[in-house]
């Protein structure tokens, strides 16, 4: 189902809420842009705050995301994330992850879907594979802790990542942050 228009409930945003508000003991999502809508990003607060959830959050490093616009949205929301105290992982392995996996104690989803404001507010055309069957949970669980531990490093200070990157593309993707974060500011503050 596609949203009628801009606005309504998108199947995915819908998907997510349910997702997000039925996990009992683990939420671990692996995607590979992430930026996310406030509400969502409240939302994954209070879940950590409800405590008793193992909560990971992997995507790619900002070295390993492929455009300086990718890598300055990231740069904006790991800082957003960390600070509410939510574990981020990121890519450690050479290339960019493309992975679309959400998975919980009571559902897996694998698709097209990132966790970015195009898929959730229904602008992309996403689908999701969503199968509650605890064989398919587990062994999309197994997989996933094999690339947690070979593929990704948790993120335990912001400066990680950023120290790394070759001057100028650090230098490009903290202007490019700047500049999204005018243009935030600007789209939810003014009309066209």
């Amino acid at each position: 189902k596609e949203p009628e228009k801009q606005g309504e409930e998108s199947p995915i945003r819908s998907w997510l809420d349910e997702f997000l508000q039925g996990a009992e003991s683990m939420i671990w999502i692996e995607n590979a842009y992430i930026t996310l809508p406030s509400e969502l990003r409240t939302r994954l607060k209070n879940r950590l705050e409800d405590g008793g959830l193992n909560i990971k959050i992997c995507t790619n490093s900002l070295s390993t995301l492929d455009t300086v616009r990718l890598a300055a949205g990231w740069a904006g929301e790991r800082e957003k994330l960390y600070s509410f105290g939510i574990p981020i992982f990121e890519r450690t392995h050479p290339g960019l992850m493309h992975c679309k996996t959400f998975l919980s104690d009571k559902q897996v989803a694998v698709g097209s879907a990132n966790m970015n404001h195009r898929s959730v507010l229904g602008i992309n055309h996403d689908v999701l594979l969503v199968s509650e069957d605890q064989r398919v949970i587990q062994a999309i669980k197994q997989d996933m802790s094999k690339d947690f531990s070979t593929h990704y490093k948790q993120v335990d200070n912001l400066k990680e990542g950023v120290d790394e990157l070759e001057p100028t593309r650090r230098n490009e993707i903290m202007r490019a942050k700047g500049v999204r974060r005018v243009f935030s500011f600007a789209h939810k503050y003014l009309t066209y």
